[in-house]
């Protein structure tokens, strides 16, 4: 995507005919110009979908997925932002240098440091809103003061299946990005 292009772009096709494929080329792409992407859809399936070809293919793709782990297929659970959180505390707590920390502390640490060096996040429309930079960024507001966003977090946003998103889903995580 080159500057000139404009904010929104838009794939589409009969079932078979390659859209997963081009995204997850596409998401490979970005990332190789360093870009941040936010992989969204109205469904877990159709994330995980693309997830899981990303993960287990050739090149590597540092993921995260928000959710609640019994929606996300067993395949890709390992890119979960708790597990991963998990795994990284877990290795921490071996490091004698880090032995002054709490666990709440070294959770923070761990939460921040997965958050902050994925390529690629992934959640539904809707579910989105339970990432962490997100957690408590407004809580002195009033219910209706309180945007969705207060910045670009993504470069990037991928709807998958977008057909079956509402246009008010699409808003969640398009207040997000950058681009389309």
């Amino acid at each position: 995507l080159e500057p000139d292009q404009g904010d929104i772009a838009l794939l589409e096709g009969p079932p078979g005919s390659g859209k997963t494929t081009a995204i997850c080329e596409l998401v490979l792409q970005l990332i190789e110009q360093g870009r941040r992407v936010l992989l969204c859809g109205s469904t877990h399936y159709s994330i995980d979908n693309v997830l899981e070809r990303l993960v287990l293919g050739d090149r590597p793709v540092d993921a995260i997925r928000i959710g609640r782990i019994q929606k996300v297929d067993p395949k890709v659970q390992n890119t979960q932002l708790d597990t991963r959180v998990e795994q990284l505390v877990r290795l921490w707590r071996k490091d004698p240098g880090l032995a002054q920390h709490g666990d709440g502390e070294l959770e923070q640490m761990a939460e921040r440091t997965v958050i902050m060096g994925a390529d690629l996040t992934c959640g539904t429309t809707m579910g989105i809103v339970n990432h962490p930079l997100f957690r408590g960024k407004d809580k002195d507001l009033k219910v209706w003061q309180r945007p969705i966003a207060t910045q670009h977090w993504w470069d990037v946003l991928i709807v998958d299946e977008a057909s079956k998103t509402t246009i008010q889903e699409f808003l969640v995580p398009a207040l997000m990005a950058r681009r389309w």
